[in-house]
């Protein structure tokens, strides 16, 4: 059984940590690519997912799709659970996309960089990178091959470059919590698959196959953003929790796909204030880093 994300944390535990997340890191995406904003090992498992693409028997309604994708639109009870589920997937990719594009710019290139919170920093930037162009493959597998990130408008690009901006004091605690609740989320779509997608078995494991990739990494970064915080900045942590789900999410947790699962705003923010590790597939567990204070003595 492994220990809450929220267990306290020494400082000889933080030097530790810091120093086997970046060799994990480093040995998991190989080599950074600084102009391409890419990272070999991780390129080389897109390429292979590529060589090897999977298409669903029947493809989404594209313009369902398409019009409901940055905001929903329609009635969502009107909506096949495909189309509003990787509508809103694309919805909350999007806006990841959307974040870590205009935070790269405020990291410092990694032959510049002096310690190794900014090394992890630009690492870290260049995995969610990575992560856009495994979910772009994820609509690819049901024929939206010409798909591609929304441009994103001033407004929300100006937020996002204040946001990356600020002090490590303002940002720690609801850059972790924002780590913690996408985990959350994601552990949720993975529990959907199989009710949204019950005729299309190739398409729904390759789906979970991409999704278990980008997980793997997003696990791992709940920890290593945790690493970032003191004493102090944990204990108010839980408190923002709820607020940063409201921010992140809205409502769009009401107006996900009916199935033998739910998860409203509620429910997400008591699976991330009980978070500790349990319940993740065993494929990503296997191949992810976990801070050592929340791996049982």
């Amino acid at each position: 059984m492994y220990r809450s994300i929220f267990s306290p944390l020494s400082s000889r535990q933080r030097a530790a940590n810091f120093e086997s997340y970046w060799e994990y890191c480093r040995d998991r995406g190989g080599e950074l690519d600084e102009r391409e904003r890419d990272l070999s090992r991780k390129r080389a498992r897109l390429d292979s997912f590529r060589r090897h693409r999977v298409l669903s028997r029947r493809p989404l309604s594209e313009g369902v799709f398409r019009r409901n994708r940055v905001r929903l639109q329609d009635d969502p009870g009107g909506m096949d659970p495909k189309d509003l589920l990787f509508a809103n997937l694309y919805r909350f990719a999007y806006h990841e996309w959307a974040a870590v594009t205009t935070g790269w710019e405020a990291t410092v290139p990694l032959a510049r960089a002096r310690t190794i919170t900014d090394k992890i920093a630009r690492y870290h930037v260049a995995e969610e990178i990575c992560h856009g162009r495994l979910f772009l493959e994820v609509f690819r597998t049901f024929h939206l091959d010409d798909l591609a990130w929304a441009p994103v408008d001033p407004a929300t690009q100006r937020v996002y470059r204040i946001f990356t901006r600020l002090p490590g004091l303002l940002l720690d605690q609801p850059a972790f919590i924002s780590e913690l609740l996408g985990v959350v989320f994601y552990r949720f779509v993975d529990g959907l698959l199989d009710d949204c997608l019950p005729d299309e078995p190739e398409a729904r494991e390759r789906v979970r196959e991409l999704l278990h990739e980008i997980m793997v990494d997003e696990v791992a970064h709940i920890g290593q953003r945790r690493n970032f915080i003191g004493p102090l900045g944990i204990a108010v942590a839980p408190h923002l929790l709820p607020w940063v789900c409201g921010w992140l999410f809205g409502e769009m947790l009401g107006r996900m796909p009916a199935g033998s699962r739910s998860l409203d705003n509620r429910e997400m923010v008591a699976q991330g204030l009980a978070f500790d590790y349990s319940g993740l597939p065993p494929r990503v567990m296997e191949r992810t880093w976990v801070p050592t204070q929340c791996i049982p003595s």
